[in-house]
């Protein structure tokens, strides 16, 4: 399930191999990637990143073929996930199919070898096509085929790099893992997890959440060859001991560039970039955040400040000094701004739901949401594109016509908004206000036109998606 801060990076601890014979793609072999994001009320930018991980670096094995399902076969009964039986009073809007069609194409950007790519396997499964859906299904299709994505607009850049995520090394999880107590029996499934993999994935759906566009994928060995006109900011695994000089080396020349860098656990041999040092006191326990309490093995901290701020502190648990220097952030003498987290951000109240069958747990702590959605306003205080809920898609097409899609990724359960729901978006693009808007949207207002910046007002009804093009 591609469900809890997972990438393509976890295909080393499952038996799907990865073929390499070129006859293997040939002759049609696929995957079928089976998702449950409405059953578990998971943001559906989850798979899409899993999606766009295995389709960077295994493009040349089989296709990838996401799942679809629908409201009408009796609800799930697989007792694995979160809702094995919604209530009634839930129900898979058809609309859904818009969002599913958008999220695993224009959701998917990534760049490689110089240009831009996306997934284009083009296939999904799904166990009983319903009409309603299939026609929302067909119309996004048609939508997206006449304007398949192409290039990214300026984003965030997502180095998700698999070597340097094996160099922060794996850990054995089992103190959140699924765990049952029977009448004479226990059973445990322990997952193996890997904090770095896990922070990406983390902020990727922190972004998306946030109302800003969708990171582009891409590795170390492009970095130099990004632009500050490219990415809004980067966003980098864990710089551990033995990381090759050289990729230290290229991340010093993105922040000369004028690119802002976000970090997480360590930042060996850009110290003084993070305005960071290594304490002498090691590891130091991090359990307590405001209003929050946790323990994880490896929730600590093992640097402190230098010359950097210290956004936000913590104590070791609850009723203890908050001496925890957990979140830093530094404005270079250039401008270029990094920002450094202290701690792996999955396991700061790490969900411990334990007779709830999961690969990897959610990071529930609503002080790390609130202060990512700080972070990337200090990293992107202009960003190219931000809505003021859901989560935005974009990409140009094959005529440099921009494409933005506003996805409504609210949560299928515990929702307290009024549906349709208003929503602000603003886009700031060279040439914008010169552009014609079509959209099928009901309602779209125009608040403010200027050359460079158009600011939209328009509503969505809930778990669908609407479609704009820039011309």
């Amino acid at each position: 399930y591609a469900q809890k801060y997972k990438t393509a990076y976890m295909l080393r601890h499952v038996s799907a191999p990865i073929e390499k014979d070129p006859r293997i793609r040939k002759n049609g072999s696929f995957w079928f990637m089976e998702d449950y994001h409405f059953s578990c009320d998971y943001p559906l930018c989850r798979p899409a990143l899993y999606v766009a991980s295995y389709d960077y670096y295994y493009s040349y094995s089989r296709y990838m073929y996401p799942e679809i399902y629908y409201t009408g076969w009796g609800r799930c009964h697989d007792g694995a996930v979160y809702q094995a039986h919604p209530i009634p009073t839930t129900e898979l809007a058809p609309e859904h199919q818009r969002r599913i069609v958008y999220e695993f194409t224009y959701g998917t950007p990534q760049y490689k070898n110089g240009s831009y790519k996306y997934w284009t396997d083009y296939g999904f499964h799904c166990r009983n096509a319903e009409k309603r859906s299939l026609e929302e299904f067909i119309y996004a299709w048609g939508k997206m085929i006449r304007n398949e994505p192409k290039k990214a607009p300026r984003s965030p850049f997502m180095l998700l790099d698999l070597e340097q995520i094996r160099r922060r090394k794996d850990y054995y999880e089992e103190e959140c893992s699924f765990h049952v107590e029977g009448i004479g029996f226990s059973f445990d499934a322990a997952d193996v997890c890997n904090t770095a993999e896990e922070a990406l994935a983390y902020t990727f759906e922190r972004n998306s959440n946030d109302g800003r566009i969708t990171p582009v994928i891409t590795d170390f060995t492009q970095l130099d060859s990004i632009t500050k006109d490219m990415a809004e900011y980067l966003v980098l695994p864990p710089i551990v001991e033995g990381t090759p000089q050289n990729i230290i080396d290229s991340i010093r020349k993105a922040a000369e560039r004028g690119i802002n860098l976000l970090c997480f656990e360590e930042v060996c041999g850009l110290e003084d970039l993070f305005g960071v040092e290594k304490d002498p006191a090691g590891f130091r326990k991090l359990g307590h955040l405001d209003g929050e309490d946790f323990s994880h093995k490896l929730c600590g901290t093992k640097y402190k400040g230098k010359d950097a701020s210290c956004i936000l502190y913590g104590a070791e648990s609850d009723g203890k000094a908050m001496d925890r220097e957990v979140i830093f952030a530094k404005e270079n003498a250039n401008g270029t701004r990094c920002v450094f987290i202290n701690v792996p951000p999955t396991v700061v109240r790490r969900a411990t739901f334990r007779s709830n069958y999961n690969h990897g747990q959610d990071a529930l702590s609503t002080n790390m949401r609130a202060k990512m959605k700080e972070i990337f306003a200090y990293l992107a205080p202009e960003p190219a594109f931000k809505a003021s809920r859901g989560c935005l898609l974009s990409s140009y097409n094959e005529k440099g016509e921009l494409i933005v899609v506003l996805s409504d990724d609210s949560p299928i359960y515990h929702d307290d908004a009024v549906y349709p729901a208003k929503v602000k978006v603003t886009i700031n693009v060279a040439g914008i206000g010169d552009k014609e808007i079509t959209s099928d949207a009901e309602e779209v207002s125009i608040l403010s036109r200027s050359k460079d910046r158009l600011v939209l007002l328009t509503k969505t009804a809930k778990d669908t998606a609407l479609f704009f093009k820039f011309a």
